[in-house]
C-alpha cells in the first residue's frame, strides 16, 4: 500500500515539475526574444552601425523555428553579419502577426518602420502543452 501511494506521489510531482518546465522554457523563449528586438531597436536609437560610417536601421525576421537579426531594411539570408536565434522545439513561433514577418526600427527614433495596426503580435507556443505567450509591439516599439 506505501509503495502505490510512494508510486502516485512521485508521479504527480514528476509531472507536475516537468510542465512548470515546459512553461519555463516557453518564457525563457518569449524572454529572450523580447530582449533582442529591444537590443535591435537600441542599436537603431544609437545609431550603431555594422560597416563604420554607413548608419542604417536594424530588424528582426521571424519564421516558425528561428528569428534573425540584422542590419538594414530587407533581409538577405545570405548577409554573413545575420545573427541567427533558433527556437528548439516543442517551442515555436506559431504566428507571425508581422508585415513581411519583419520589425524594423528606425534609425534614431527607433519607431517600428511601415507599422500597421493589428500587424503588431508574434505568438510563442509550447505545442506539447498547447501553452502560449503572445508578444505585442506597437509604432513606438513598445513590447508586452
Amino acid at each position: 500500500m506505501i509503495m502505490v501511494m510512494m508510486s502516485t506521489l512521485f508521479a504527480i510531482v514528476g509531472q507536475t515539475l516537468f510542465q512548470s518546465y515546459q512553461s519555463l522554457s516557453l518564457d525563457t523563449v518569449a524572454e529572450k526574444m523580447i530582449s533582442d528586438i529591444k537590443n535591435q531597436q537600441m542599436r537603431s536609437m544609437q545609431a550603431d552601425t555594422v560597416i563604420p560610417g554607413q548608419f542604417v536601421d536594424f530588424s528582426v525576421y521571424f519564421e516558425a523555428n528561428k528569428y534573425v537579426l540584422f542590419s538594414g531594411l530587407v533581409y538577405d539570408s545570405s548577409n554573413i553579419t545575420n545573427i541567427e536565434v533558433l527556437i528548439d522545439p516543442p517551442i515555436s513561433l506559431s504566428i507571425i502577426g508581422l508585415s513581411g514577418s519583419t520589425i524594423s526600427f528606425s534609425r534614431l527614433s527607433g519607431d517600428v518602420r511601415f507599422f500597421t495596426l493589428g500587424q503588431d503580435t508574434i505568438v510563442v507556443l509550447n505545442s506539447q502543452t498547447g501553452e502560449t505567450r503572445q508578444v505585442h509591439i506597437n509604432k513606438r516599439g513598445v513590447l508586452w
